[in-house]
């Protein structure tokens, strides 16, 4: 019996979790382009985004401290094309989307 509380409780505390991971914010980033793009946040490359796809990256996942600096480089060479600083009220405007044009 004592397994079966111990078993519930556990598995009550795991849907928790992932109720809670499921209102959390995600930044979407949208590639309009003909070629790959990469994002990097902060300086590190955390997306590879295919020619007109879109990806949600997890706020958490970038949110080391705010603000960050977001670059977005073209894959192939590496150029920086487009360039931000963008803290959480910043993405909250903009919807959490990043538009890659």
């Amino acid at each position: 019996m004592r397994r079966r509380v111990i078993a519930g409780w556990t598995l009550v505390g795991v849907l928790g979790m992932m109720l809670a991971c499921a209102d959390r914010p995600a930044i979407v980033f949208a590639n309009h382009l003909d070629r790959p793009v990469s994002v990097h946040v902060g300086g590190d490359r955390v997306l590879i985004l295919a020619p007109h796809t879109t990806e949600r990256l997890p706020y958490q996942v970038a949110a080391w401290t705010w603000p960050r600096k977001i670059e977005i480089r073209d894959y192939a060479t590496g150029q920086v094309l487009s360039s931000f600083r963008a803290s959480a009220g910043d993405l909250a405007n903009r919807h959490w989307r990043v538009e890659v044009r």
